[in-house]
């Protein structure tokens, strides 16, 4: 009974600390950690920081294909509902979409392109939060 208790509590404490961590974090994007794309398509990551003009993460697309990621100086706010902004440009020869998002590694790649718009911190707040109950309530 007290493991789960411990249990109980340890996650309750972690999903707090989580929560205030990134909405401390989303106001200070000093903290920011964008994934990088090199020219030859290595990906690697790093820290954008506010005070080097850096607001958000950004993912462009070229005619549909991922063509690039990194920091971004676009500064917007999201709504609570919204992951990302996209933006479309398109010329006589091409069509450009830039999407920012502003969450820790939010344009990240993940193993399925559409997975990307359910990706959120808000996820793993929800597993956190409801592990608890799973743990007290499981036979």
């Amino acid at each position: 009974m007290s493991v789960t208790w411990f249990t109980w509590i340890f996650c309750q404490l972690l999903a707090v600390i989580t929560l205030i961590k990134s909405v401390y974090s989303g106001g200070m994007v000093s903290n920011l950690k964008c994934t990088v794309q090199s020219e030859d398509g290595e990906l690697t990551t790093q820290v954008c920081h506010e005070n080097e003009g850096y607001h958000s993460c950004f993912t462009k697309f070229t005619d549909g294909k991922l063509t690039g990621r990194g920091c971004s100086n676009k500064k917007f706010e999201l709504s609570l509902t919204e992951k990302e902004i996209c933006e479309t440009f398109q010329d006589t020869v091409k069509v450009e979409k830039f999407c920012y998002c502003t969450f820790y590694l939010c344009n990240r790649k993940l193993p399925n392109s559409s997975c990307r718009r359910l990706h959120s911190n808000v996820n793993l707040q929800s597993i956190l939060l409801l592990y608890p109950l799973y743990t007290m309530f499981r036979f």
